[in-house]
């Protein structure tokens, strides 16, 4: 099993659903917009509608006022978090077919070694290196394979016919 394949079966500790903490980077992004968008109307408040000061503005007086940023800083937090746990699906997804990939890529290799690649002409044979072998020679070389001399039927009438 690689490494990769650990990792997705068994995220380390700490991780959000199998990612280091360097990705949670959407996450982090949608606080930030969240304590943007509080800093950004404060000051349109502050300087544009001259409702006070800025620091005032900051904790807005209007409980509709307060209670509209809360919900639209929670949106842009929500966000984070959905993104995140959306690009966390798309790893997790990515990992198991690179999983998947190497898998069928091995039995593939190994379905294919198991072919003996024969010439249909000269009856010689490929060899791992890519060279080519008498057929005897193969067979000889190859372990558990012993030979011996025999004749097939039609070679046996062809050779030694009855009279």
């Amino acid at each position: 099993m690689t490494t990769s394949e650990k990792e997705a079966k068994h995220p380390r500790a700490g991780d959000v659903e199998g990612t280091s903490d360097g990705s949670r980077k959407l996450l982090g992004i949608g606080v930030l917009l969240a304590a943007g968008f509080w800093v950004l109307e404060s000051a349109i408040h502050a300087f544009i509608f001259y409702e006070g000061n800025f620091l005032q503005e900051l904790v807005p007086r209007d409980t509709h006022e307060f209670w509209m940023r809360v919900l639209v800083c929670a949106l842009l937090a929500a966000f984070g978090v959905y993104a995140q746990s959306a690009v966390n699906r798309i790893r997790n997804a990515d990992r198991k077919h690179l999983a998947l990939q190497r898998k069928l890529e091995g039995k593939l290799t190994h379905l294919l070694s198991d072919y003996v690649h024969i010439c249909p002409n000269c009856k010689n044979i490929r060899a791992e290196d890519g060279h080519w072998d008498p057929i005897e020679t193969y067979i000889q070389e190859e372990p558990g394979i012993d030979l011996t001399h025999s004749l097939c039927p039609e070679c046996m009438v062809r050779l030694y016919p009855r009279e």
